[in-house]
């Protein structure tokens, strides 16, 4: 991917920012009636005029497997193309423009009858739960108002700029300073939340680069008092050498190799953000 050079592009700023691991990944979704819809099993990102924007979210085997990895990732991958009769590069998506509120949960605009993407969770209730002798119809399963389930809404997916990639390729993708030296790893990615992009409401603005390990960094480095003591001090101590990049400073991303090409020689550290 070729990075544009645009400053307006670049150095758009939104009103806070996230941590893509920290508040998207594994978040559960709920619909526009308080009620369950899946998991984010992964996140789908687009270039767009030099970003790169969240505009959809992957839910089911299908998303989940890559990020397992492995042996175990393709089987789960391969058997649920298998039996869902889908191609294994295509999951199940919910665009990104449904999403209202982002907090503990993702929160979207309509019922969940609409995308057409049944979670786990909401699988076993309906299959097995409700099955069982005495436990009768669960109310929450039930269709609300006149919707027609046949309504597949996944707006600007044909259309949608190009070329689509996942979160789970950008994280642990190498890093290649301007000088030629490879550093660490990408372990998560800052998004900002911007408007200028009318099917996204995040963008990325940065990179955290370090040594991969599940969860990063827990939010503590964006609160310095945050939870117990010890905690703390063992995770700033894992993470003592991990820094950080601008996005402006990424030259390109090498998709198949999973490498980020850098135009600077050097990542500031995380703390002086």
């Amino acid at each position: 991917m070729s990075r544009a050079t645009s400053a307006s592009s670049r150095r758009q700023q939104g009103e806070g920012s996230l941590d893509a691991q920290l508040n998207l990944l594994d978040r559960q979704l709920i619909d526009s009636h308080g009620r369950l819809v899946a998991k984010i099993d992964d996140v789908e990102l687009h270039e767009v005029q030099g970003d790169l924007v969240v505009s959809g979210f992957l839910t089911g085997p299908g998303a989940l497997g890559p990020r397992i990895g492995g042996a175990p990732g393709a089987i789960t991958t391969a058997a649920w193309a298998r039996l869902a009769g889908r191609d294994p590069e295509d999951p199940k998506r919910i665009d990104a423009a449904h999403v209202t509120k982002i907090a503990t949960a993702i929160h979207l605009d309509v019922p969940r009858e609409r995308l057409r993407v049944t979670g786990f969770e909401v699988w076993a209730r309906e299959r097995i739960v409700t099955a069982l002798p005495g436990c009768g119809d669960d109310p929450d399963l039930a269709p609300s108002g006149d919707i027609d389930p046949e309504a597949d809404v996944d707006p600007g997916r044909d259309d949608a700029p190009t070329p689509r990639h996942r979160l789970d390729r950008l994280l642990g993708s190498g890093v290649r300073f301007a000088d030629g030296r490879d550093g660490e790893q990408v372990i998560d990615a800052t998004l900002a939340r911007v408007s200028a992009h009318p099917r996204a409401a995040l963008r990325v603005e940065g990179l955290v680069i370090g040594r991969r390990r599940p969860g990063t960094l827990f939010g503590y480095h964006r609160h310095p008092r945050q939870g117990p003591w010890l905690i703390r001090v063992i995770v700033h101590a894992m993470h003592r050498t991990t820094s950080y990049v601008d996005w402006a400073d990424v030259d390109r991303i090498d998709w198949d190799a999973r490498v980020v090409h850098l135009n600077v020689d050097e990542c500031r550290p995380l703390a002086t953000r």
